[in-house]
């Protein structure tokens, strides 16, 4: 809970509250709550918790799809990289079934927005330009963290705070943000030890 409350401050000042997408805004903590419920079920599972979690997930859904979709992808990653086929199927029974009611909503909503009869709403952005990684942070750093005016530079503080906790925490094994769990412990794509 400490290492997600990090991620609650840019959204409660940000550009999605002044362009009044209060939704998309109240729906991304609710999904760090889902989240940090569903780490603590896969841990300690309860029926309890269980129906608290289906609630959550009902709840997030109605404030808007995608963070949602977010943590159903990240739930299956979850189920499909457990170490052995009787763990995957634990974190299946587990994991979901509380999540069930709000995953079909969920491919409800997806199937409406694909199958409108308007088409994709693209704001004229071109789709075949690849942006430079450069653009990329910038765009980050724009549209989560820099609000209207360059008078609020003072935010790359907490966005560079944020990276540099990411990359000094990136071995910590943590559910569903954690790097790939089905790799051995004594084996990493980043490290190679020899003898």
């Amino acid at each position: 809970m400490v290492l997600s409350g990090f991620f609650v401050w840019p959204v409660v000042h940000n550009w999605f509250v002044s362009m009044g997408m209060l939704d998309f805004a109240l729906s991304v903590p609710l999904a760090t709550f889902l989240l940090v419920a569903l780490e603590r079920q896969l841990r300690r599972p309860s029926v309890e918790r269980a129906i608290g979690i289906g609630a959550l997930a009902l709840l997030t859904w109605h404030a808007h799809v995608f963070p949602l979709l977010v943590v159903d992808m990240l739930v299956a990653l979850q189920v499909v990289l457990g170490s052995t086929w009787e763990e995957r199927r634990r974190r299946a029974r587990i994991l979901g079934p509380p999540l069930l009611p709000a995953a079909l909503l969920v491919i409800r909503s997806l199937w409406a927005q694909i199958t409108e009869p308007v088409g994709p709403t693209t704001g004229y952005v071109a789709l075949d330009r690849l942006l430079p990684p450069w653009e990329l942070f910038y765009n980050i750093w724009a549209e989560w963290f820099h609000a209207f005016t360059w008078l609020e530079f003072a935010t790359l503080v907490p966005c560079l705070g944020l990276g540099l906790w990411a990359i000094y925490k990136w071995r910590d094994d943590i559910p569903f943000l954690a790097r790939l769990p089905s790799l051995p412990s004594q084996v990493s794509i980043f490290s190679f030890h020899t003898r």
